[in-house]
């Protein structure tokens, strides 16, 4: 009888300063949008939902990106979620998605998902440190913090 072998793996690398508050975290977004061309070059065709893995210091660890919708919306598997966080040892995370219309104001679904990671990474023994909301505008790269805004 054979039984398939499951591997699973991830190569360490430098890891981030450490965070210490939701602009230095927004740097870093930027800087991943930026660099990542299956991010930059669809920020205002669709929704890309991406978590950042976070050591215990608040340094990151690594981003993946968890799924990929349309011009309204995404959705956001947990299980790959946390797939992903436990595969790098995470102890923290945040969650980061854009929106094509160019607005950062959470929708109804944005809210939920937040809440639901944010419920779930506790029981996970997770902590979900923030979930951003980033959209292109005139200026440029805007985003909504849900820790800033007191909805975390």
């Amino acid at each position: 009888m054979e039984i398939n072998e499951i591997r699973v793996s991830y190569k360490a690398g430098k890891k981030s300063a450490p965070c210490k508050n939701p602009e230095d975290i927004f740097e870093y977004i930027k800087t991943i949008w930026k660099k990542d061309p299956s991010l930059s070059d669809t920020m205002d065709l669709h929704e890309t939902f991406v978590v950042l893995a976070l050591d215990r210091g608040n340094k990151i660890i690594g981003y993946r990106t968890i799924a990929i919708g349309s011009a309204v919306g995404v959705i956001v598997c947990p299980k790959k979620v946390f797939q992903s966080l436990l595969l790098v040892n995470a102890q923290q995370f945040i969650c980061v998605h854009n929106h094509p219309s160019g607005r950062v104001e959470p929708s109804e679904a944005d809210k939920f998902t937040t809440d639901k990671l944010v419920k779930l990474g506790v029981m996970m023994e997770m902590k979900c440190l923030d979930h951003f909301i980033i959209a292109n505008d005139e200026v440029g790269v805007k985003y909504y913090s849900f820790l800033e805004m007191g909805d975390i």
